[in-house]
């Protein structure tokens, strides 16, 4: 046995209940760089004390502390400290490409990509030139997952499962075991490739009074997505509400992941009993591959997906299901490397219940390469015509936003990105062939 450094026994102590830890089962390769990065808040916090025991563990590690504010200096002293042959690796595609383990939710992967960025960046300034491969196209590390959050989507389709989590009641061999097999299966599993969007935003500066002011210029804003994205009044409102109630209590939702779930389910039920939910048609434009398409009435959310599993586990899709007569008819069978995004529309409550009961899916709308949103300069007035007090807002991969009157959203593929495979089955994935 080796004991654990005081920095970090405690922590271990209390969440693993022990303060031994034995040497791991794997190593890391010498050849090529491991990176680790793990949000700390997710889980609870539980990701923090994860965190802690992989750099006990796996000194070797790079940390991509997300979140600290020298997350990109602390990687970059860690690498400049290594010899020329492993800082080689950082622009290899082949055997040698480094890995990256990401542990979080669904939005955790994008931060993770947009932080290694720029620690790429800001190494390629500070070393030296003969040492690093001068290129335009930064060469993104294979990327494996370990699903700590609440919403674990990517992490289900991908194999590695829907949750990273502490248990009690397993001992000490055992949870040691099931770390060492994530990091194992993170660097030499089977690997393929996954699609990689970005959205781009762009409308009316906002006044000090809070409605769009074309006068002040417009504003854009790009998100990368890899899961999904939702508007309307359901699931993504859903979303919203909830981000707010967590940001405005976070000693409550920062303690425990049962708290988060229970109260993300007491909000969709007091929506889908409570609010009366406008068609969400009359309040914005939908094309996709530059047809616009004719919304039911009775659709209150539009779902666009890449990853065919959220709101913990649904497939709005219903990959293995036929289309009704009144759906989209022809299309591809759904693939997370395919370049093509899927729509579909909720039409509330009820409907998503009986998703969730695989007595349903949404109602397949389109497949194609680019989308594009438009929402009404004005609110139609459907919202008193209903009788309801429902907020449209959007989400991508979980992190929401309310979109403004005349706001613009596009969707364009941008790249694949390399993954590695867990070891449980896999959704609408595959290995490269």
């Amino acid at each position: 046995m080796v004991l654990a450094p005081t920095s970090c026994t405690d922590q271990v102590s209390q969440c693993f209940g022990f303060s031994t830890i034995e040497q791991p089962t794997c190593q890391l390769p010498a050849s090529s760089i491991c990176f680790v990065a793990i949000n700390g808040k997710s889980g609870a916090k539980y990701g923090k004390v994860v965190r802690q025991w992989v750099m006990e563990r796996y000194p070797r590690a790079v940390i991509l502390a997300l979140g600290s504010p020298t997350c990109v200096q602390d990687a970059c002293l860690a690498v400049r400290a290594m010899d020329p042959q492993q800082i080689e690796s950082l622009s290899d595609t082949g055997s040698n490409r480094p890995t990256m383990l990401v542990g979080g939710g669904d939005g955790t992967l994008a931060w993770a990509l947009a932080q290694y960025i720029v620690f790429r960046h800001q190494l390629d300034a500070d070393m030296l030139p003969d040492l690093l491969t001068a290129t335009e196209d930064i060469v993104i590390p294979k990327v494996a997952l370990m699903p700590i959050g609440i919403g674990n989507e990517l992490a289900r389709c991908l194999g590695w499962g829907s949750g990273f989590r502490h248990n009690a009641t397993a001992s000490i061999a055992t949870q040691q075991q099931k770390l060492d097999r994530h990091i194992a299966t993170a660097i030499s599993g089977s690997q393929g490739w996954l699609d990689e969007w970005m959205v781009k935003t762009s409308g009316p500066a906002i006044a000090v009074g809070g409605e769009p002011d074309p006068a002040r210029g417009h504003v854009c804003c790009r998100r990368r997505m890899l899961c999904f994205m939702s508007i309307g009044f359901l699931d993504s409102a859903i979303s919203h509400e909830f981000s707010t109630l967590r940001d405005g209590n976070p000693s409550v939702f920062g303690a425990w992941t049962v708290v988060n779930k229970a109260a993300y389910a007491y909000l969709g039920l007091k929506k889908g009993i409570a609010d009366v939910l406008p068609p969400v048609r009359d309040h914005l434009r939908l094309e996709v591959d530059g047809e616009t398409i004719e919304l039911p009435p009775s659709i209150t959310t539009v779902q666009i997906l890449n990853c065919h599993s959220s709101a913990d586990g649904l497939d709005f899709w219903g990959t293995k299901e036929s289309s009704l007569d009144t759906e989209l008819q022809q299309f591809e069978p759904p693939h997370l490397a395919d370049g093509l995004l899927e729509v579909v529309g909720t039409e509330g409550l009820v409907h998503m219940l009986s998703v969730r009961m695989r007595l349903r899916h949404s109602i397949r709308l389109a497949q194609g390469k680019s989308i594009r949103i438009t929402m009404a300069t004005k609110h139609p007035g459907v919202l008193s015509e209903h009788n309801s007090t429902a907020t449209l807002a959007a989400q991508i991969d979980g992190e929401s936003w309310v979109p403004t009157n005349g706001e613009v959203i596009t969707l364009e593929h941008t790249q694949k990105l390399p993954v590695v495979f867990g070891w449980e089955s896999l959704f609408n994935a595959g290995p490269c062939s």
